[in-house]
């Protein structure tokens, strides 16, 4: 079964900043890169195990 991606927005400082949750499991931080934020494969397959938080980084 996939699991359901939510995504949330929360304010850091003054900020709005967009964050991506996908899975179950203990948490795990991802941080995209350069091409942005993408739900590849091997995510879809960390997912299965464990809670992804990926937060936008705009500027990398």
């Amino acid at each position: 079964m996939e699991s359901v991606v939510t995504e949330d927005l929360v304010t850091v400082g003054e900020n709005p900043l967009g964050v991506l949750s996908v899975g179950d499991g203990p948490t795990v931080v991802v941080l995209h890169g350069m091409m942005g934020l993408h739900l590849t494969p091997g995510l879809r397959r960390l997912a299965e195990r464990f809670k992804l938080v990926m937060p936008e980084h705009p500027g990398s």
